[in-house]
């Protein structure tokens, strides 16, 4: 099973109805490429919510990674 990964972190552009758009690429846990796209009426609206996604992102990974986990102490000890 492929572990969800960030491909870019985002790309602002002005779209032609003036407008920003942006884009952050990903792949999936089956290995898909997938796209998560940001819109809003300044550049900085649109940079802060791909900087936010990219935040949460990062932070879903690291919690669901076993291996950077500590292991929890048993208070009781059994002999």
């Amino acid at each position: 099973m492929a572990q969800k990964k960030l491909l870019t972190n985002g790309k602002a552009f002005k779209r032609t109805d003036d407008r920003w758009g942006g884009t952050v690429w990903y792949m999936d846990e089956k290995g898909e490429r997938k796209r998560k796209s940001f819109s809003g009426t300044t550049k900085a609206e649109v940079t802060k919510k791909m900087t936010d996604y990219v935040a949460a992102f990062n932070d879903a990974l690291q919690e669901s990674d076993e291996s950077r986990k500590t292991l929890k102490e048993s208070t009781t000890h059994r002999f």
